[in-house]
């Protein structure tokens, strides 16, 4: 999950001062969905769109709970 962070594949919001969650509509097959790099490319500071107001959503899952459910 974090290799796919680092590497802009993925969404990864805060949740709280260090952890992130990962929401879960950006995955098909257990992969990152096409084309989120680009998107991210996109957006001048991506860091100040990082406290969206759906942080507390059912279909954000930690990167524990994320990386089972992709095993």
């Amino acid at each position: 999950m974090h290799w796919w962070q680092r590497h802009d594949d993925v969404i990864a919001l805060r949740s709280g001062a260090r952890k992130h969650v990962f929401p879960l509509a950006q995955f098909v097959d257990g992969r990152p969905t096409l084309g989120i790099r680009q998107v991210l490319s996109s957006i001048p500071n991506p860091v100040a769109v990082d406290d969206p107001p759906f942080t507390s959503s059912k279909r954000l899952c930690s990167h524990r709970n994320a990386a089972r459910r992709l095993e």
